[in-house]
């Protein structure tokens, strides 16, 4: 129950300036749980895509969620901590060791070449993950219609 209550209050207290919804006077920006349940519940448009729903894109901080059919690539993020809830389903996530011949691009974000080491977590839903800055990642084997909420959060 815990579980439930902390992603209820994550996913209504994160989410800030949605494309598609109007911010108050305050600049505040809320989303019902339908307009959430409507982004994440898109098919991917070819088998074994990833949809991202960008809800909102900061300067310090990015908000999405997003629902993962396929393996993805290895990826870093310099400057970026990811902070995951997962909404549904399962993925494995490798974490850590080192990656190498990835594309590296000018915002310094790595992606793609090969992973090797790190450990293994199975996600399921209602657990949290959170990436440092720096850390290789790569989610496979994603069940059960997998889709998460993801904060970037930039650092120095």
């Amino acid at each position: 129950m815990y579980r439930r209550i902390s992603l209820i209050c994550l996913v209504s207290g994160l989410i800030c300036g949605a494309a598609g919804a109007q911010p108050s006077q305050t600049g505040v920006l809320h989303l019902t749980s339908g307009q959430i349940a409507e982004r994440v519940s898109q098919p991917p448009a070819t088998p074994g895509a990833t949809v991202t729903s960008i809800i909102s894109q900061q300067a310090n901080y990015n908000t999405l969620v997003a629902t993962r059919t396929a393996d993805g690539s290895v990826e870093r993020h310099d400057h970026w901590t990811d902070i995951m809830s997962i909404l549904s389903g399962e993925v494995s996530v490798i974490v850590g060791g080192t990656q190498a011949g990835e594309t590296v691009g000018p915002n310094g974000e790595s992606h793609g070449g090969t992973q090797s080491g790190g450990t293994t977590i199975v996600l399921h839903a209602g657990d949290y993950l959170e990436i440092p800055a720096g850390v290789p990642h790569r989610m496979i084997q994603p069940k059960d219609n997998f889709r998460y909420l993801v904060v970037k959060v930039k650092g120095p």
